[in-house]
């Protein structure tokens, strides 16, 4: 019963998070996108500024970050990918892919703040939605996941496995839009950076 409970609250805290995106998206006018992107912009610089002043002061280039923020965002998709492979052929879920799941985010967003440090104040509406969405869905998609391994439910762990492709169809798109947005941006492109 409180699995069932706890299966139900995850999936109307999800739906509820979709519908409030989807039902604001139209109200959003050019003044207040600005406005965000000025708020994202100055708690961007006390980031940057506070909590990685060390890190930024090491003289890493900004070819290296690129880099490394591109192997742990490459590495996130291959867990994530194995994840939902392994977790869809076995039909449920079981623990080992709930940590590779966790592993998977923590490299997401280990990969993010760099792509965040990067971006150097450009911030893209589309992407800023869609991979705000994208990440809200992964890190409630763990928790569940984890909460439904610890209340061994089997029709649970059997159903969740639908879920887990869903919210990583999601993901991808937030995933290709960032590497789009990325290409374009860079007029040297990956290429030269990478030295390909």
């Amino acid at each position: 019963m409180k699995s069932k409970i706890i299966g139900g609250i995850g999936v109307i805290f999800i739906t509820i998070l979709i519908v409030s995106t989807a039902t604001a998206i139209p109200y959003i006018n050019s003044q207040s996108v600005n406005k965000i992107l000025t708020s994202v912009d100055e708690i961007r610089e006390q980031m940057i500024i506070k909590c990685l002043s060390k890190f930024l002061k090491t003289g890493i280039s900004n070819e290296t970050m690129l880099i490394a923020a591109i192997i742990f965002l490459t590495i996130a998709w291959i867990c994530y990918s194995i994840g939902i492979i392994v977790e869809l052929s076995s039909g449920i879920l079981k623990p080992w892919y709930v940590k590779l799941f966790w592993l998977g985010l923590l490299f997401e967003l280990t990969g993010a703040t760099l792509m965040f440090i990067l971006g150097k104040g450009e911030v893209y509406p589309i992407h800023m939605i869609v991979g705000a969405i994208a990440l809200a869905l992964i890190i409630s998609h763990n928790i569940l996941a984890s909460i439904i391994i610890k209340t061994g439910n089997i029709i649970l762990l059997k159903c969740f496995p639908k879920f887990s492709l869903a919210v990583y169809l999601i993901w991808l798109i937030a995933f290709i839009t960032g590497m789009i947005i990325g290409m374009k941006q860079d007029h040297r492109g990956y290429t030269d950076i990478l030295g390909v």
